[in-house]
Order: C-alpha cells, then structure tokens, then sequence
C-alpha cells in the first residue's frame, strides 16, 4: 500500500491550517495593536490623576473647620509668578487661608512652599535668602534640558521639612503634562522634590522629569489657567494669574515661538475664567519678562496691591468664610525651626546635599576676574566642557578647556593654550569648606608646559548678620620641568555679611598672613558695595601688604588689581586702593527674544591707586559693566573700562567673570 500520499496530504493541511492560524492570529494582532493605538489616541484628553482618593478624603473635613473647602488656583508665570506670595499676603489679611491649592509650572514653588506651612513672609524671606539665578548651571542637554535644575529642587527639599507632596498640611495638586502619553498628570502624591522639578520644568530649557512611566513637564504648557480642576472640588474658588501682556517684537523667531505657544496656554486659561466667572485676581505683573528674577519686591507688591483691590471689589469674596490662621500656628512652628536651620546652613556654605547621585556633562564659559577674584597666579577664562559627579555633600568635575590669549587681558598670559582640569569641592556636614583644583596645561594641543594647583579650606561660623570664617588658601605653578615658578599660602580670617543684613549693601573682609614663595607678608583686603540710591553704586576696595620684621620686601601680582600693571613684580609694603561711582539703569531691560535678557548696566568713573613706601601711582578713567543672562539666570558680566596712567597714557582692559 503506498501510503505517501496520504502523509504528504496530513503534512500539506498542518501546514495550511497552521499557516492560516498564524494570518489569523497577525490579522488579529494588527486590529488589537490598532485598536488600542485609537484608544491612546482618543484618552489623550483624559487627565491621569495620582492620588486623588487621599486628596478627597483630606478637603472632605477642611482643616479650617469651614462646611465647604475653599480652593485657591495659583497659575504659572515664570518670574511673574511669585506675585501669588504678594496675594497670599492680602488674603491672610482677610483671615482666607486656602483649605486646598491648585497650581502648575512656577506657581508650584509658591504653592509648594505655602502648603508646607511657611507664611508669606517667610516666603519672601527664604526666597531673598537665595539668588534663584545662582541655582542653575549649564548642561550639555543629555536629558532634555540646557539647564540643571538639581541644585534648586534640592535646595528647596532640604527647606521643606516633609519628603512627599501629600505630607504637607494644606493638600495641594500640581499640574503637569506627560511627553510619554500625551496627557496631563495630576499630582496629590509622589515625591516632593520630582514633583516640584517637574512642575516648572519648561521644555528645552529644563530637563523633563521621570516619575514612573511618565516623562514629565511644565503643566503650564498647555493651560496657565487649570480652572476645571479647582471646580471639581469646590464652588468656592479665588484665582490669581500672572497672564503675559509685555509688548514684544514679533520679527525675533525666538519671541514669534514664545509668543506661539503662549497663544494656546493663555487661550485655554482665559476660557476658563469666562465659563467659571470666579473671583479673579488678575495680578499687575504682566508686563515684566517671563525671567525677570532681578525684580522679585516689586513683583511681589504688585501681587499684594492686585489682590487688595479684588477682595475690596467682588461681593463674592463675603461668601467665603473667613477662618482666624491660629489654626496654621502648630505647623508653622513646626516648619519655622527647620526652615531656619536650613537657611543658615546653605548661607554659611553654599552646600546641598544630593541624593541620590546627579551627573551629567557641563559646557560653556568659565569666566574669573577682577578685585573680587583672590586667586593670583593663573586666571581662568576658557571655554570649557567636561562631566560632574555630585553625589552627598562632594562635588567632582573634569574639564578640557582652551583658554586664548585674547580673552585674558586681565592676568594677560604668555600665550592661547588647552589643558585639563580637575576641580573637588567638599563640605564634610554641610560645615567644613573643602576645595582643590589642578590644571594640566599644554601649548600646540599637545605639549606640556605648566601645573597649577590651588586649594582652600574655611569653617563659617554665622552670626545674624555675618559669617566670619577661619581660613587657609594656597596656590602652586609649575613650570614645564615642573620646577616650582611661584607659591602663595594664606592663612587668617574672613568676614562676610548675609544676604538678610542689608540688600543694598555688601561687605567682605579677610586678612592673615601670607607666605609668597616662603618669604612672609601681612595681607588684608576690604570691600564695600552700596547702593547710594536707586540708580547709583559706589563700590570701594581696599588691600593692603606688608613686609613683616623678617620679610624681605612683597610680591604684587595681577590678581591684587592696579590697573596701571598687570605685571608681578617685588615691592616694598604697599596699598591698592580702587573706588568706583557707577549709574545704574535698574528699569532698562532689553532682551534678545527673552532669551538673552540685559540683568545690569552700570557706567561711571573709577580712580585705582598704589601706595609704597616712596611712590604714588594713580590711574583714572571711565568703566562700564555688562551683565547678560540666559533666560534671567546666572548672568555673565563683561567689564571695560579705559583709565590714564599718571594722567597721561591710556590704557584699555577688560575681563569676564561668571
């Protein structure tokens, strides 16, 4: 019997029947995959909401004792937004404390701030604390963002003494949009410090943040207003804007792109405002910059004045039960010590604590120079790009630089070269001052030509209104050959004033003794700023080096700041006197697209003089200084100046400093 026939007809229908299950299962695949590509699609309008249970259960008894919550929307606004503290401000006035708040994007750090109990003068006092435009750096954009926003974020975690959004006692919602599905997040719980990076962290400029499967942004991108939230909630809701009016040219594509996307933000939050018809604040800040941080009191009154005149004005403000604060008065205790604490701590050393470990790779100017510089035998102006590493209370960085002639004309050196660097800052418990630094430099790229190390160590101790440090400072350049070609130790005191002293005036001193390549000198530096009045600063500097009984003359270096040399040279005891009297145009700030914004100007006459034992020098002339910023943070300051020497020989110099 030939049975090959029948085998080959089983094996054909197996491989049919298989061949047709397998079309089947890919044709079901396909529709399932399309299916669910339209469900994504089509629940893109529907919000993501984290913790809202919780939320719920925490409004459904206010902590006020009033029957209905009352909600308050803070919107975003960038710098603008720290107008809410201003109106925060008037409604403690009127006993109206939120039981709930609903924000986004910058409005979060008010927000956030405010829900963990700290008043708005406290507000107001932490914020002035800290120069916000100091706490980011420039990143090369790895992870989405040209700015790092760790420092902040920490910084405002280690104020805040709760570790989760929904631990702070007055609930609040942050607003946020998701790149990964498109949708909008709503956050009541999560991590404080991802949810606070993620509230304001506007796409290009900050990178966006991870909170589980989400990679998310600034809510404000979207809708400045999220009116419809605050209504789920409750009927009795105040909202304070910080919409934007400034009058912009619309020929600068950076502008036109701003401009764009506010259309829809802007748009959506207006609708809003005219379904609800709430009680509107609409605060007097719209036309500062989206980055103007330089006019944080002037925002913040104009918030306060805004406010006042809204909750004198709509009759629904009377619905709202007014509730005395002693309610709030535990948990501003509670949060008062330690914001305090914390604030010493960080003005005593600048140091934050990271955890976990931040890293990433910075890129840009390093830019040093003028009387506030200390450092003497290499200045440091150089394009640079290089990793970090930050990890607890250490700080790690590497960087390859160029450093061109050109662009040192203060501490001129020999000539354009490269090199690499190495920088460790350190500050064992937040206390203790640790830094070191070397630099490897090379001429023609590759050949070696010079070490120089430097390092510094300094223990603050504050009072309320100066931090006065012990200190040892040191600095080592080599030659080629890796002879030593010039050593400098410092070992004495220095004397500062806190930010919280007087905001028109500051004040350092230091002074010790120094030993200049091991022949000992007494050295002292004083500096002075005021603001004389609103448009005019005087700046004095004084540095005095003395021989002492076993010395055997001093050294002047570039870095001690007569303008009439930039040579070093052996003296006997000598004085440097510099004394400026510049006109300030604190109004005026022109912007490229907002993007590069005008943070100072500042002209007028100086006079530098040099005293020895047998000898006047003077120089005097003109001197202008430039500050631009990017998008109103850390600016970069550019100084000229042209003097005459003995009143005779002009001299042009100038210098970077960031």
């Amino acid at each position: 019997m030939n049975t090959t026939k029948p085998i080959r007809i089983l094996c054909a229908s197996i491989i049919f029947f298989s061949l047709a299950g397998a079309v089947h299962a890919l044709e079901e695949h396909a529709q399932k995959e399309n299916t669910t590509h339209q469900n994504t699609l089509l629940n893109q309008d529907i919000p993501l909401f984290y913790g809202e249970e919780l939320f719920r259960e925490r409004i459904a008894k206010p902590f006020s004792g009033r029957p209905e919550p009352f909600g308050l929307l803070l919107s975003g606004g960038s710098a603008r937004a720290f107008a809410h503290i201003g109106v925060l401000k008037a409604l403690e006035e009127r006993d109206l404390s939120p039981d709930f708040i609903v924000t986004n994007s910058m409005g979060s750090i008010v927000g956030i701030l405010y829900a963990a109990g700290f008043s708005p003068d406290e507000i107001i006092s932490l914020i002035k604390g800290v120069k916000l435009s100091t706490l980011f750096e420039p990143v090369v954009p790895l992870r989405g963002g040209l700015l790092n926003t760790r420092f902040f974020t920490e910084l405002m975690s280690q104020f805040i003494p709760y570790s989760r959004i929904e631990s702070l006692p007055i609930p609040i919602l942050v607003v946020a949009e998701d790149l990964a599905s498109k949708r909008t997040v709503i956050l009541a719980e999560g991590d404080l410090e991802q949810v606070l990076a993620a509230a304001f962290a506007l796409p290009i400029f900050f990178e966006p943040v991870d909170f589980g499967p989400h990679r998310l942004i600034d809510g404000g991108i979207s809708n400045i207003v999220p009116a419809d939230l605050a209504y789920r909630y409750s009927d009795q809701i105040i909202i304070s804007t910080t919409f934007y009016g400034k009058s912009l040219n619309l020929n600068n594509p950076f502008t036109i792109l701003n401009v764009a996307i506010d259309i829809t933000k802007a748009r959506a939050g207006i609708r809003a405002i005219k379904r609800y018809q709430p009680i509107w604040i609409r605060c007097d800040v719209e036309h500062f910059s989206f980055m103007d941080w330089r006019s944080l009191d002037e925002i913040i009154l104009r918030g306060y004045a805004s406010a006042l005149v809204q909750l004198d004005s709509q009759e629904a403000v009377e619905s709202i039960p007014q509730v005395p604060l002693d309610y709030l008065q535990n948990i501003r205790d509670f949060g008062i010590e330690h914001v305090r604490n914390a604030a010493r701590d960080y003005q005593r050393s600048s140091a934050v604590f990271y955890s976990p470990v931040d890293w990433g790779f910075g890129a840009g100017i390093q830019s040093t120079g003028g009387p506030e510089v200390r450092y003497r035998l290499q200045s440091r102006n150089r394009f640079q790009t290089g990793p970090y590493l930050n990890g607890g209370y250490l700080s790690l960085q590497q960087k390859f630089f160029y450093q061109p002639r050109w662009f040192n004309n203060y501490q001129q050196p020999d000539g354009s070269f490269s090199g690499i660097s190495f920088e460790a800052d350190w500050t064992p418990l937040g206390r203790l001052l640790l830094h070191g630094a070397a630099d490897l430099n090379f001429e023609d790229r590759i050949e070696f030509s010079s070490l120089y190390l430097r390092g510094e160590t300094g223990l603050p101790l504050l009072t309320d209104n100066f931090s006065l440090s012990p200190l040892m400072r040191g600095e080592v350049f080599t030659d080629e050959g890796m002879e030593i070609d010039g050593s400098l130790v410092l070992a004495g005191v220095s004397l500062r004033n806190m930010p919280s002293f007087d905001g028109n005036t500051n004040i350092s001193i230091e002074g010790g003794l120094m030993y200049q390549d091991h022949n000992p000198a007494w050295h002292s530096e004083a500096q002075l700023s005021i603001d004389l009045l609103p448009v005019l600063k005087l700046s004095q500097r004084l540095l005095a080096r003395m021989e002492t009984a076993d010395g055997e003359g001093v050294l002047y270096y570039p870095g001690d700041y007569y303008r009439g040399s930039w040579q070093r040279q052996e003296l006997p005891s000598f004085l440097v006197g510099n004394s400026s009297l510049a006109l300030t145009f604190p109004d005026w700030k022109p912007s490229f697209g907002e993007l590069v914004i005008l943070d100072a100007l500042r002209f007028g006459p100086f006079l530098d003089t040099r005293v020895t034992e047998d000898r006047i020098e003077y120089m005097f002339g003109a001197e202008l200084d430039i500050a631009l910023s990017l998008i109103g943070l850390k600016p970069l300051r550019l100084h000229l100046d042209y003097g005459f020497l003995q009143g005779t020989e002009g001299r042009l110099s100038f210098f970077l400093a960031y």
